[in-house]
């Protein structure tokens, strides 16, 4: 059996999961608080060490710059240049600078390192420094720049003197990135880096071996270019990015050492490598609560079992019950008055009814069965009066289904007769009006026959002005031929000044003779047109003899379609009489059908009806035997 199909199954997970609930629920609130606190602690802390180193930066920077404004002013007084050597080794003494210089106007430079410097090889007014000191009349800081005899990146702090108001050098301070680089090196904690970047994100100094002094941040590894974004417009904060495919942390701040100069302090942190607590915690909290859930399910499992025992008895004679194989004559001893208890008791109530029902039962089957019998004859009886009657009713359907058809066949005979006949009748009268048509058309045909004869007519006698202006023509064409002879003659007579002039004529000459050609031409077109027009003239006068005979004829056809089309009415009116007979004994037929197919449906249905009266007969005996046979099964007295 399934564990989960048993009640007490639902039970014992329901409390399994409520415990489980509980736990989880436990842990999960136990690993927010301490990842809450891990993460505060860890964003307070890398802050901290983030603020803190650039305090240090700053101080130290600004312990150099008030130790060279505090001595600046003593080597504007004119000294040796042995005396100029041991103020610059004293005040190299008290600060932490890697080299202090001394330059003034003249050119001449003395440092704590390496004494006073040959001005051919270093002048000290052409750096950069020196005019910037100078011009700005303050302290400045430089920015990183590499060193023109070492190459090492540096940074370098200056301070101008006067003398009397006037200006007379500058005291400078170099600073060497690797003594800024143990400011970070001596500050950063376990599983950090801690990295000081310029404004431009250049690695001034780093605990990563792999951020290379001097090159942008992102140089090596491009996961850093997110950072190199946000450092450079925020002043402070935290941001998260992906490095080596690791989650990493970014603290920083900045570091202003002038209004122009400002560095980055940045702190990054391995995610992973500080949550480890809270993983061993969370780790430490499953384990505990999947031993407590082991427990918690024993525990379950042998109190549910105890209580248990009373539930599986009432189990066994509710079972027994419902199978149908109870003795109802049993009962359940009550000991208790709490659930289970009360449960047994109203079960014995119940058996104790259902005890009573049974009895009744049995009693109303017997009598049943005595009505069923009874039911049975007589439903058989009336179903053979009813098949007798059926069989009468189909013989007198049959016969007058016979009866309907003849009529129907004479009614649809007459009532084609009469389609036939007012076909005959609608032909007869189309043909009538197609005559008239005819006649129309003939009397039309001989109106334009006139009228083509009159056009011909007319046509004749304009080609016979056509052959007058033909005529006139063939004379102007003689005349301007003579007349182009004759200009050709005197064109002869006058030599070479006429030679143009006979060009003239000769082709005027040609073209009266190609006139009086095509005036010829014409002239033959024109006989034969005439001649053409004759034939047609006579053909129409034919055509309109033959055209009043067909006119003649037509109208005889018209009289006689006349005739036809009376007797076809006649006969006409005879069919639609028969037709209407027809129909009626028809119409009457299909009543007495329809009447007797009703009555013979009614026959049917009532037999159809018997029938399954005596089917039901047949089944309330099968259930009755059936029910009997229930309440066998249960032990009554």
């Amino acid at each position: 059996m399934n564990f989960l199909s048993s009640f007490k199954g639902r039970i014992i997970t329901v409390v399994i999961l409520l415990v489980i609930s509980s736990l989880v629920i436990s842990s999960f609130i136990s690993y927010r608080q301490l990842s809450t606190s891990i993460v505060g602690n860890i964003d307070k802390y890398s802050q901290l060490q983030v603020d803190s180193t650039a305090n240090k930066i700053n101080s130290w920077f600004q312990s150099i710059k008030k130790g060279l404004a505090s001595t600046a002013p003593d080597f504007a007084i004119p000294r040796d240049d042995e005396q100029l050597l041991l103020m610059v080794k004293q005040v190299f003494l008290a600060t932490d600078a890697n080299d202090i210089l001394a330059a003034y106007e003249d050119g001449k430079a003395i440092t704590a390192i390496d004494g006073k410097l040959n001005l051919d090889s270093f002048d000290p007014r052409t750096r950069d420094w020196y005019k910037e000191a100078k011009q700005k009349g303050a302290t400045i800081i430089t920015g990183i720049y590499s060193d023109a005899t070492t190459g090492g990146l540096m940074i370098s702090i200056a301070e101008p003197f006067y003398y009397n108001s006037q200006f007379t050098g500058v005291l400078l301070a170099d600073i060497r990135l690797e003594t800024v680089s143990n400011f970070i090196k001596n500050s950063s904690f376990s599983d950090t880096t801690l990295n000081l970047y310029d404004m431009t994100g250049m690695t001034i100094a780093s605990t990563d071996d792999r951020q290379i002094v001097g090159k942008p941040m992102d140089s090596a590894n491009a996961t850093f270019t997110p950072l190199k974004d946000m450092i450079s417009s925020n002043q402070e904060g935290t941001f998260e990015f992906s490095q080596d495919k690791k989650t990493t942390l970014a603290y920083f701040t900045t570091l202003n050492l002038n209004d122009t100069i400002s560095w980055k302090v940045v702190i990054t942190v391995d995610k992973s490598s500080h949550f480890i607590e809270i993983k061993e915690g969370l780790n430490s909290a499953l384990i505990t609560g999947f031993i407590l859930v082991i427990l918690a399910s024993i525990i379950s499992l042998f109190s549910l079992n105890r209580l248990y025992r009373p539930i599986l008895t009432l189990k066994e004679t509710i079972v027994d019950l419902a199978n149908g194989n109870a003795d109802l004559t049993r009962r359940i001893d009550v000991q208790s008055n709490d659930d289970l208890g009360q449960i047994a008791d109203a079960v014995n109530k119940f058996t104790l009814n259902l005890q009573s029902m049974m009895l009744d039962i049995s009693q109303s089957t017997a009598y049943i069965s005595d009505g069923i019998e009874a039911l049975r004859s007589q439903t058989v009886h009336n179903n053979n009066v009813l098949l007798e009657h059926a069989a009468e009713t189909e013989q007198i359907v049959v016969a007058i289904t016979e009866m309907s058809s003849t009529a129907d066949s004479v009614a649809q005979s007459a009532a084609q007769s009469a389609t036939f006949t007012q076909k005959s009748t609608d032909e007869a009268r189309r043909s009538k009006e197609v005559v008239k048509g005819a006649v129309f058309g003939v009397a039309e045909l001989v109106t334009e026959v006139d009228k083509m004869a009159l056009n011909i007519q007319t046509m004749n006698e304009d080609t016979n002005k056509i052959n007058s202006v033909l005529s006139v023509i063939g004379e102007i064409a003689d005349q301007t031929n003579l007349l182009a002879l004759n200009a050709a003659i005197e064109a002869a007579r006058a030599g070479d000044q006429g030679r143009g002039f006979a060009v003239v004529a000769d082709e005027v000459r040609t073209l009266a003779a190609r006139t009086q050609q095509s005036t010829s031409e014409i002239n033959d077109m024109l006989t034969r047109l005439r001649s053409g027009a004759d034939s047609v003239v006579q053909a129409m006068k034919t055509t309109k003899t033959s055209c009043e005979q067909t006119a003649e004829t037509t109208e005889s056809v018209n009289e006689s379609l006349d005739s036809m089309t009376e007797s076809v009415l006649q006969i006409n009116d005879l069919g639609i009489q028969i037709a209407t007979a027809a129909e009626e004994q028809s119409s009457v037929t299909e009543e007495i059908n329809r009447n007797m197919t009703a009555i013979q449906h009614m026959v049917q249905q009532l037999t159809s009806n018997s029938e399954k009266t005596l089917n039901s007969t047949h089944d309330l005996a099968s259930s009755n035997a059936q029910l009997m046979s229930i309440v066998s099964q249960f032990k009554l007295k």
